[in-house]
C-alpha cells in the first residue's frame, strides 16, 4: 500500500447562463480547505418550452481537499445551495466512490438523490476480434 490519497472529487453542473456561478463554486471548494485542479466550462445556445433562446452554462471542476479530511455531507451541502440559487442540476462525485446527484427544486433548496454510496470508479473496456477494428 502506498501513501493516502488526498479526498478529491468532480463536480459535473448544468444551468442557465449567470454572472458568477465559477466564482460561487471557487468559493465553495476553498472553504472546505480544497483546490480546483481543473475545470471545463462549456456555454450552449438552448430553446426553452416557449421558444425563448436561452444559453446554458455546463461546466466540471475538478477538485482535490489540501487540508486532510474532507467532510463529504458538509460540501454537499455547500453544492445543493449553489445548486439551487442557480437553478441547476449537477452530480457530485468523490474518489471514495460516493456519487450524489442534486437538482434544484426552488431558490433555496435542491433534492439530492445518492446514485452511489462507496466503491472503487468503475470503468468498462470493449474489445472486439475483427480485423476492422484495425483499419
Amino acid at each position: 500500500r502506498g501513501a493516502r490519497r488526498s479526498p478529491r472529487g468532480s463536480l459535473l453542473l448544468r444551468c442557465p447562463d449567470s454572472l458568477g456561478i465559477v466564482s460561487t463554486v471557487s468559493d465553495s471548494v476553498l472553504k472546505h480547505q480544497s483546490n480546483m485542479t481543473a475545470t471545463d466550462l462549456h456555454l450552449e445556445k438552448d430553446v426553452n418550452v416557449a421558444g425563448t433562446p436561452h444559453d446554458v452554462f455546463v461546466c466540471r471542476f475538478v477538485f482535490e481537499c489540501k487540508g486532510g479530511e474532507l467532510d463529504h455531507r458538509s460540501f454537499e451541502d455547500s453544492i445543493a445551495k449553489i445548486v439551487g440559487k442557480y437553478q441547476a442540476a449537477a452530480v457530485l462525485a468523490f474518489n471514495n466512490g460516493l456519487r450524489v446527484e442534486l437538482s434544484a427544486e426552488d431558490k433555496e433548496t435542491a433534492s439530492r438523490r445518492i446514485l452511489r454510496e462507496n466503491g472503487s470508479l468503475r470503468m468498462g473496456v470493449l474489445v472486439s476480434n475483427k480485423q476492422h477494428c484495425l483499419l
